[in-house]
């Protein structure tokens, strides 16, 4: 239980930190705000992540690839989901 404790935590710090720093790595404003970035990138590092935790060990993935995939799957969703965020945006005009 510890153990999820902990990648909860991790995911949780890594999405504040996309959520926060994608409008300046996009060169734009957040097109919904700077709170829906945040809100938006945690959430898809958390429902990722907990997929990744529970899912990879019954595909018998351990070691170093879990590790790996359990970090970076998440963030590649979270960085998914705000261009997402961006596309919308801009084919609805605004």
């Amino acid at each position: 239980m510890l153990g999820l404790v902990m990648w909860l935590v991790i995911w949780i710090v890594i999405g504040l930190l996309v959520g926060a720093l994608a409008s300046f790595v996009a060169g734009s404003e957040p097109p919904y705000g700077l709170a829906v970035d945040i809100v938006a990138s945690v959430l898809a590092m958390v429902v990722v992540g907990l997929g990744d935790y529970y899912i990879l060990p019954l595909l018998g993935i351990t070691g170093a690839i879990r590790f790996a995939a359990t970090v970076l799957e998440p963030l590649a969703s979270a960085v998914l989901v705000l261009w997402l965020l961006r596309y919308i945006k801009r084919r609805r005009g605004g």
